[in-house]
């Protein structure tokens, strides 16, 4: 394969992006460096918004491209997209070719998309860990029913939590664990399980969702076919079991439509919503891969706001971010380990639940607590708070 474009601003970053990441989806990572040789494909790069590369836009652009038009058009690149039943192999030689065709051909939609459109996929999958963490908090405020503030919700499809089905496996060999309703149009969200959280929690006793409310910039219209396709071109094409997941999902939000409000201060929108909940409840504010399109001064701010919340209004705060942006909520120790026989073992690639309860006393220190580390689409979690 040729060099990369060293003189475009985002090759080194798709050359970056096809050797080191995409592990999962071998497609990507071909298309991530023949992007990195395209000086077509690269100056459509020019509509992007000020900010850091996110490859995970372009290639879900190309999958809604290859997703709209299936196997119909000679120059799609279906042939290679498992999600339309391609059969052939990544290592294909008429892959160059057919890519820089697609390109030609839909310049003007994949230009939009990358002007208009972000990643928010906001994985159901992570519903796996949702569950334990809300009845850890359930358990810790002494208060069951629950009111759940998701940031950043996009289609809101994990307000919904309490209607899917969590299926724990163990690696010490415990037999298996199941939570949530059952039904052939139900949500199934696997998970191992390394560590030994409480069964309880895991089969998600001693909790309700009494009400629930998302934000995001641009919330998802679940009655628009276009946004819902547009969630499905956000996941990888060979991952067939989590678009299914997906599509249940969107099944589900028809019958329990999630409430999101598209809001540009999701944390002024919070503040409001909870001076509208009952008294018994115990509010939630959880996030989850947002932060990571944070610049530093407005995670800084985020991290301000959020603490005084928990301090003035009794909020329990629960964050599902990645390594660096963890740290930069909180002062915790994070493991450093790899996590034997998982993919995306390396701790880089984990994501870190952490909860901050409001003090016992008005003087008392807000408590941070390490509550799991976990795939980032919830396939495994390692439950690491205390016992009791």
């Amino acid at each position: 394969m040729s060099a990369p474009l060293a003189d475009h601003r985002h090759a080194a970053g798709y050359e970056h992006h096809g050797l080191h990441e995409f592990v999962e989806e071998p497609l990507y990572q071909r298309l991530c460096r023949l992007t990195a040789r395209s000086p077509a494909a690269l100056a459509l790069h020019a509509a992007l918004p000020p900010g850091p590369l996110r490859p995970t836009l372009w290639l879900a652009a190309l999958h809604e491209r290859v997703l709209a038009g299936g196997t119909a058009r000679p120059d799609a690149l279906a042939g290679w997209f498992a999600s339309v039943g391609g059969p052939r192999a990544v290592e294909d030689p008429a892959l160059p070719a057919a890519f820089e065709a697609f390109v030609a051909r839909h310049a003007a939609v994949l230009r939009q998309h990358l002007a208009q459109r972000a990643t928010q996929t906001n994985e159901v999958g992570r519903g796996a860990v949702l569950r334990p963490a809300l009845a850890e908090i359930a358990r810790r405020s002494g208060r069951p029913r629950l009111a759940l503030f998701d940031f950043g919700a996009s289609a809101g499809l994990n307000l919904n939590v309490a209607h899917h089905r969590a299926v724990y496996t163990f690696d010490d060999g415990r037999p298996p664990l199941a939570a949530g309703p059952a039904g052939a149009a139900v949500p199934e969200l696997p998970c191992r399980v390394h560590g030994q959280p409480p069964a309880d929690s895991l089969l998600g006793g001693g909790w309700q969702l009494a009400t629930g409310q998302g934000c995001d910039l641009q919330p998802v219209d679940l009655h628009d076919a276009r946004a819902r396709d547009w969630l499905l071109a956000c996941l990888w094409p060979r991952d067939t079991l989590r678009a299914e997941r997906l599509r249940r999902a969107l099944v589900v939000a028809q019958a329990h439509p999630p409430h999101v409000t598209a809001h540009a201060d999701g944390l002024t929108l919070l503040e409001r919503w909870l001076d509208t909940l009952p008294p018994d409840v115990t509010p939630v504010l959880w996030h989850s891969w947002v932060l990571a399109y944070f610049q530093p001064e407005a995670l800084r701010d985020f991290r301000r706001r959020a603490e005084a919340l928990v301090g003035r209004r009794g909020l329990w705060w629960l964050s599902a971010e990645d390594a660096a942006h963890t740290q930069a909520l909180c002062d915790l120790p994070l493991p450093t380990d790899a996590v034997p026989g998982e993919a995306r073992a390396a701790p880089a690639s984990h994501t870190f639940w952490t909860l901050t309860a409001p003090a016992p006393q008005v003087d008392d220190a807000r408590q941070v607590t390490l509550l799991a580390r976990a795939h980032p689409h919830g396939h495994w979690l390692q439950w690491l708070a205390p016992a009791g």
